[in-house]
């Protein structure tokens, strides 16, 4: 496809060359009636025997205006069928048709007129001067109008494209503000779990030894009955009655172990894998009844079909634990 020139709007757009006429016509008419060109008013030896002065100008008008909506017609016809034209090509155009109209209205203007006191030559040169003042008027005009109405459109342009570029930035703005925030409470959450973690930590490392030194004392039966957890380095982190257990759940990275403390449930957490925990306690009686649920057989109260699924009822506490589709069939 062939690569489109800007040309100006008087001689490729359809208004432009209306308003570029109007005004051509409107100059011309001031032209011939109040200046007088060509000596038609008031030298004798110029002035046409058979016709009066006033039709003599206006045929003259009408045939170099005539030639000028013929040439303007066919310009724009041929802009549209060759887009690669340029500016020169158009301009290149443009001066042709003064020249036509110039050498027209001067062979026309000799042809009616007294031809005695006027030469072809002296008529051809003031005709030339006069269309050259006919011809910049308008087009200085248009141009300068159409200069200033293309400025206001590309300034209107520019103001609403700084404007949607606001909205924009703001809206950049409180995203990046919100994101901000999102990352500072996340921050301020992993340093609370990072403490809590530590917290446990201590805790658990005191009740280890606790439960070494009372190892010591007791038989051998009660350490049976004593699940040892361990992290995910396999190294020992606490330990808890079995009868106490009551479900393992999973929560991002770490590992919850929800067990009977007196008459409230308690939470340790253990940095490990659900799939290690589920190796580990599976041999101890607990049964995995969804993707982030482990049961301790022993204190199952009941299972049940509620609204939103399969749920299993825990000994001591009102929580209950749901039952994921794949492991239903294990359970019922």
């Amino acid at each position: 496809m062939a690569e489109k020139h800007y040309i100006p709007s008087f001689i490729s757009q359809k208004r432009g060359i209306v308003f570029f006429l109007a005004l051509y016509a409107i100059a011309s008419i001031i032209f011939f009636f109040v200046y007088h060109p060509l000596g038609m008013f008031g030298e004798g030896g110029g002035l046409p025997d058979q016709i009066d002065v006033q039709t003599y100008m206006m045929i003259l008008l009408l045939v170099g205006f005539t030639i000028l909506i013929a040439s303007r017609v066919l310009l724009y016809n041929a802009i549209k069928k060759h887009p690669e034209w340029t500016f020169g090509n158009a301009l290149l155009w443009v001066v042709v048709e003064f020249l036509i109209s110039a050498l027209s209205i001067s062979l026309l203007g000799i042809a009616l007129g007294n031809n005695d006191m006027i030469t072809f030559e002296r008529l051809m040169i003031r005709v030339t001067v006069d269309q050259i003042g006919l011809y910049m008027i308008p087009m200085l005009t248009v141009a300068l109008i159409t200069v200033t109405l293309e400025s206001s459109r590309e300034y209107n342009e520019l103001k609403k494209s700084y404007t949607e570029l606001q909205g924009h930035a703001t809206m950049l703005g409180s995203e990046l503000e919100a994101e901000r925030a999102a990352k500072e409470e996340e921050q301020r959450r992993s340093i609370a779990l990072q403490e809590q973690l530590k917290t446990v930590q201590t805790a658990a490392a005191n009740s280890d030894k606790a439960a070494s030194d009372q190892e010591e004392d007791n038989s051998g039966a009660t350490t049976l009955d004593m699940l040892r957890f361990r992290n995910r380095t396999g190294d020992f982190d606490f330990a808890l009655p079995k009868e106490c257990v009551l479900y393992v759940e999973t929560v991002d990275n770490y590992i919850n172990v929800n067990y009977l403390d007196g008459n409230h449930v308690s939470t340790r957490i253990i940095r490990n894998t659900m799939k290690a925990m589920e190796e580990q306690l599976q041999q101890e009686g607990f049964i995995r009844c969804h993707r982030q649920y482990l049961v301790n057989k022993l204190n199952i109260k009941s299972i049940s079909k509620e609204k939103d699924g399969i749920v299993i009822s825990l000994n001591g506490c009102d929580r209950v634990v749901p039952v994921g589709k794949t492991y239903a069939a294990q359970l019922v």
